[in-house]
């Protein structure tokens, strides 16, 4: 996905409303990020995910799914048919309580070096 994908607006509107699935939804992501809201018991936790990040949400867990502020994704998507891809609506609302915020590498400045030696 990026700024240019025909119907982008359409197929965003299908990931940013807090819904399951009947598989486990595993992503690798080859460029671009986007952020998961999971909703765990009664917590929202968001995950930034970027370039060589996978994660997988398990079949069941109440999540969503926004790209920042670039608008740009590119990922591999593992589902075992099909139907395990469709997204089943939770009509809980609580996506409307949360931001997408983006941090990006940039944020957390740079690396240090580990003092442990092998």
């Amino acid at each position: 996905m990026n700024p240019t994908t025909p119907n982008l607006e359409a197929m965003l509107a299908r990931f940013d409303k807090e819904h399951t699935h009947d598989e486990d939804e595993v992503r690798f992501i080859l460029s671009g990020r986007g952020i998961f809201f999971l909703h765990l018991d009664q917590k929202v936790v968001s995950v930034e995910v970027g370039p060589g990040d996978m994660l997988r949400v398990p079949r069941g867990t109440a999540h969503w799914f926004t790209l920042c502020e670039d608008r740009r994704i590119r990922a591999i998507r593992w589902f075992q048919a099909t139907s395990g891809w469709t997204p089943l609506y939770t009509d809980s609302g609580l996506e409307r309580s949360y931001q997408p915020l983006c941090f990006g590498p940039a944020y957390l400045g740079p690396r240090l070096r580990s003092t442990i030696s092998a």
